[in-house]
């Protein structure tokens, strides 16, 4: 299961803005993401809530242009993180954020990397659906993710492949239809490895 059908976005949002409670949690979530000795579930909580409220944070602007320094100083190195759930749960928070205009590209360049190492190198699924979803909504919002990501597009395309075949997950069905309009043009050359692919997992099914 994609981690981000398991909590429901729309509640939290509500909840905030009817409490007019933003600022205060916004402080909370960041004395734990700063605090060293946190444990690590309650930066998974942490997270989760600042990815629930992502929509709502991006809309104003005292937030909207903290949030580049927040992805880099408390989400990328848990991309690495030894435990599965806070890689998935980053890579989460990537896709909530991907619609956010990065200023500096380094960053930009530096999530799109981290996603796309999560999706080939991460031995858990769960991570790896997290971060195709990621990798697809950045490239689709983001004109220079597309452009960091076209070297690597026959290996994203074979993964996205390999990850839909062992999980039948169907975001994963989207995310590749819209990968596959992103690079219309690159994917002519790989469509016979995709093909085979696909002829191999409808064996499976059979």
């Amino acid at each position: 299961m994609s981690i981000r059908g398991m909590f429901p976005k729309h509640s939290l949002k509500f909840m905030v803005s009817a409490c007019q409670v933003l600022p205060q949690m916004m402080e909370f979530c960041h004395k734990i993401l700063v605090d060293p000795s946190a444990d690590p579930c309650s930066k998974d909580g942490a997270l989760h809530c600042i990815g629930a409220l992502a929509e709502l944070l991006l809309k104003k602007r005292i937030y909207r242009e903290q949030m580049e320094l927040m992805l880099q100083n408390y989400v990328f190195p848990l991309l690495n993180s030894p435990m599965g759930y806070l890689r998935a749960r980053s890579c989460w928070v990537l896709h909530c954020f991907s619609p956010l205009r990065f200023h500096d590209e380094l960053v930009l360049r530096n999530a799109v990397e981290l996603v796309r190492q999560d999706l080939i190198d991460d031995k858990e699924m769960p991570v790896k659906v997290e971060a195709a979803i990621a990798l697809q909504t950045l490239v689709s919002n983001q004109e220079q993710a597309k452009l960091y990501i076209r070297p690597y597009i026959r290996q994203v395309m074979q993964e996205l492949l390999h990850v839909v075949r062992e999980t039948e997950n169907d975001d994963l069905t989207n995310v590749i239809q819209k990968m596959i309009c992103e690079y219309n043009q690159e994917m002519a050359a790989i469509a016979v490895d995709m093909t085979q692919n696909l002829v191999g997992k409808c064996s499976v099914c059979v």
